[in-house]
């Protein structure tokens, strides 16, 4: 069943892109692709599909694959700046680690 799941993340990965490439967009396309991005979630999570939070987060190896370190004082250190691929669990097995970008603040 995990590999079935994740064979179907790259169909939520680029209704995701969709979405964020037309973010401040009104159109009729746009709100279809919001309705078929939940329907689609509503049936994976159904399966027992959860998203891992990441962004202002700290980081946490287990659940996170930090792509690079960036020097920010916008999220505590060696917290989750930004998302750059969303992470998943079936119920508590990991499915795929959050790839993020991981604050450096040299404040804290």
């Amino acid at each position: 069943m995990a590999n079935a799941v994740a064979s179907l993340l790259p169909v939520m990965d680029s209704l995701d892109l969709a979405l964020k490439n037309s973010a401040g967009q009104k159109s009729e396309i746009r709100s279809g692709v919001e309705l078929v991005r939940k329907q689609f979630a509503d049936a994976l999570a159904k399966l027992g599909l959860r998203e891992i939070p990441a962004e202002g987060e700290p980081f946490d190896p287990q659940y996170h694959h930090a792509i690079e370190m960036v020097e920010s004082d916008k999220v505590p250190d060696h917290h989750v700046l930004e998302e750059l691929l969303r992470g998943y669990k079936l119920k508590d097995r990991l499915i795929r680690p959050a790839m993020v970008r991981v604050a450096r603040n040299p404040n804290h």
